[in-house]
């Protein structure tokens, strides 16, 4: 098992680092708020991207990458199909695998942590390899990484656990604006596409579709009708009905439903002239895919209608939105297939209108907060013959540098430090050697204090742990332990004032 660690890295002149989310377009536009965090503090890295061939649209041109290697997924598949292709095919892997080693990446940063990254991990070979811990890793990806980011499995939005895999690299959990490029050409090519197809009203796009492995994430044609038509009705809406190339019979069907007037959308040639056409959105109304979160991370106004999976991991993040869910009771679930899809039937007409025309109206929620996102993220951590854990909102090359002070001159008793640059509020440390009923009771607090976390990116109330670490020697033990310390908020000058005057 390797070792679980989180190193300093700082950053240098011609450091090379690999970022890994092959497949899943949801997956893919929630890891680009990571890119732009991992490009923020690092402009000088060469960034390279690994993702499949049917995605690469999405990252083509993006300014946060210097490179973009495209796994060839769809002949590689094909091959695979056919067994007289066999042979040529161990040498295209090999090919593959040598082209990623000669890179000489510094570091790699799995975000899909499954069996199919792991072996592009492994070619690469990179000096730092970071992945998730159980329980998000999969497939033993975990095995092939020698640091690990411990993160929940739920309670928490994917976007995220994705800016937390970021800390072995001594970059604090902090949430950055995603980009999605879309280039000068397809920006003009998805406007003329437009020209004609509106009237002036506010653009409400609608995308009733997934993909074929998703149909169990759709809505009923006739309610997306029935609300298409209550826009057009109050509040004169230009509706678009949007589509992938595996749902157009069903964008096709929504219109012939409708009553008022609406358009297809036109055909894009590439996932940046959709993006374009998404963005100038006034509203978008769909299910959880991949269509929904190009939205919100393009800050359009989302309605999200979510049946079978948590809108808590998955839902709209980035832009202000209203989520409206199923009323089954075996929601949410993980299932691939179902018979009677009641969580998503469930949902009734009347409530996405009601949630669409107050987002048009301005209401709505948007979840991303700036600042250290102080959620349940935590790494091992490792300075010599100390171990143990760090948050990973506290990751920052300069609170790692005081820490290892720290663990150099532990056992003396009980210390309190000034607050490190940067971070909130006024850190305490507390020391102890060898008293075992110490020690326990401080890990104690360190993991009651974990457990307490609520999920969502919220100001957390302190006392905030920061760091658990232990040295030991035979039957004794040096324990470090370091929090936020809890502090009243001080009253506004005008209340002191009050205050005075009673």
């Amino acid at each position: 098992m390797p070792r679980q660690r989180m190193t300093i890295a700082a950053g240098h002149d011609g450091e090379r680092i690999l970022c890994l989310r092959l497949s899943g377009l949801g997956d893919l536009v929630h890891a680009l708020n990571a890119l732009a965090l991992l490009r923020r503090e690092r402009p000088e890295a060469h960034i390279a991207w690994a993702l499949e061939d049917r995605f690469a649209g999405l990252l083509t041109g993006h300014p946060h990458v210097d490179e973009l290697i495209v796994v060839p997924r769809g002949p590689w598949a094909a091959a695979l199909k056919r067994p007289w292709r066999w042979p040529g095919l161990a040498p295209a892997l090999s090919r593959f695998a040598s082209g990623l080693r000669e890179r000489r990446f510094d570091a790699s940063v799995d975000f899909q942590s499954s069996l199919k990254s792991a072996w592009l991990v492994r070619a690469a070979r990179a000096g730092l390899r970071i992945g998730f811990d159980r329980p998000v890793s999969r497939e033993l990806n975990r095995l092939v990484q020698n640091s690990l980011v411990r993160v929940p499995a739920a309670g928490v939005h994917r976007i995220e656990r994705d800016l937390a895999l970021l800390a072995p690299l001594g970059i604090p959990t902090c949430y950055a604006e995603p980009l999605v490029p879309v280039s000068p050409q397809d920006a003009e090519a998805a406007d003329r596409l437009l020209s004609g197809t509106l009237a002036g009203g506010p653009l409400v796009v609608i995308h009733p579709g997934t993909s074929k492995a998703a149909a169990f994430k759709r809505w009923l044609p006739d309610r997306y009708a029935a609300v298409a038509d209550e826009l057009v009705t109050k509040r004169t809406a230009d509706v678009l009905v949007t589509c992938g190339p595996e749902d157009r019979d069903l964008a096709e069907e929504v219109l012939r439903l409708m009553r008022c007037r609406g358009a297809l959308a036109p055909r894009t040639q590439n996932l940046q002239q959709f993006a374009r056409l998404v963005s100038r959105a006034a509203l978008f109304v769909g299910s959880d895919t991949g269509a929904m979160h190009i939205a919100s991370a393009l800050g359009a106004p989302v309605v999200a209608l979510f049946g079978p999976k948590d809108p808590v991991q998955t839902g709209p993040y980035c832009s202000r939105s209203m989520v409206v869910t199923g009323q089954a009771g075996c929601r949410p679930c993980n299932r691939r297939k179902c018979s009677h899809v009641r969580c998503m039937t469930s949902i009734s007409a009347e409530s996405v209108l009601d949630a669409a025309i107050q987002v048009l109206d301005g209401a709505g929620e948007c979840r991303a907060c700036q600042g250290p996102i102080k959620a349940p993220f935590t790494a091992g951590l490792g300075f010599g013959q100390w171990r143990g854990r760090v948050a990973t909102c506290y990751g920052s090359p300069e609170f790692l540098e005081w820490l290892r002070s720290l663990t150099a001159s532990a056992g003396a008793g009980a210390a309190s430090a000034p607050s490190v640059a940067g971070l909130p509020g006024r850190l305490v440390v507390r020391t102890g050697a060898t008293e075992a009923l110490g020690r326990r009771r401080a890990r104690a607090e360190w993991d009651a204090a974990l457990g307490d976390w609520p999920g969502p990116p919220a100001a957390r109330p302190a006392p905030f742990p920061v760091c658990f670490m232990e040295k030991r020697g035979g039957q004794e033990a040096d324990w470090v332990l370091v929090s936020e310390e809890e502090r009243a908020p001080r009253p506004a000058r005008h209340e002191k004032e009050e205050r005075r005057h009673v």
